[in-house]
């Protein structure tokens, strides 16, 4: 069994403290709930990283080297309510960023470079 056979099965996925240079689109299947990116030290996300991933819930983004958010990278995430975005270099966050994020009830931006 190939590991995208793997990544396609499971639910949650977990890869904090990993040692990660960059990530590719289609990263999971669409039946993951729970992603946790954090710790990655990721400089960028690619446009579409979570175009496949609907059913997310559950986002960790923090401790990274983010200063940006390419421009509609939450559209395609209409159930996610936990965003963690915390402990990254934003200066700041385009206007409607969150504009279809209607299910969102928690945003952590603590510790970023805001204005």
């Amino acid at each position: 069994m190939y590991i995208e056979d793997i990544l396609r099965k499971i639910d949650r996925l977990d890869m904090s403290h990993q040692v990660i240079n960059s990530i590719k689109t289609n990263l999971v299947d669409d039946k993951v709930i729970r992603l946790d990116l954090g710790n990655l030290d990721l400089l960028t996300l690619p446009s579409g990283i979570f175009d496949q991933i609907s059913t997310l819930n559950v986002l960790y983004l923090n401790n990274n080297q983010l200063s940006l958010l390419p421009i509609g990278i939450f559209d395609c995430l209409p159930l996610l309510q936990w965003l963690d975005l915390g402990r990254n270099r934003l200066e700041a966050i385009q206007e409607n960023t969150f504009s279809k994020s209607s299910s969102l009830r928690v945003l952590g931006l603590h510790n970023n470079q805001l204005t």
